[in-house]
């Protein structure tokens, strides 16, 4: 991940990261360690997202 930009905890504890320069949305472990999954690219319309 390039210039991580944002991040969010939902409700039911999902941490959620934007990759501003990488044009990313990860989702991590509870912890922030461990990548999840890919939630949004630069591929589903992503421009710095933050």
């Amino acid at each position: 991940m390039k210039c991580p930009d944002g991040i969010h905890v939902t409700a039911q504890g999902q941490v959620l990261v934007c990759g501003r320069y990488s044009r990313t949305v990860l989702q991590l472990d509870g912890e922030g360690r461990k990548k999840l999954a890919t939630l949004a690219t630069i591929c589903d319309g992503l421009s710095r997202p933050q």
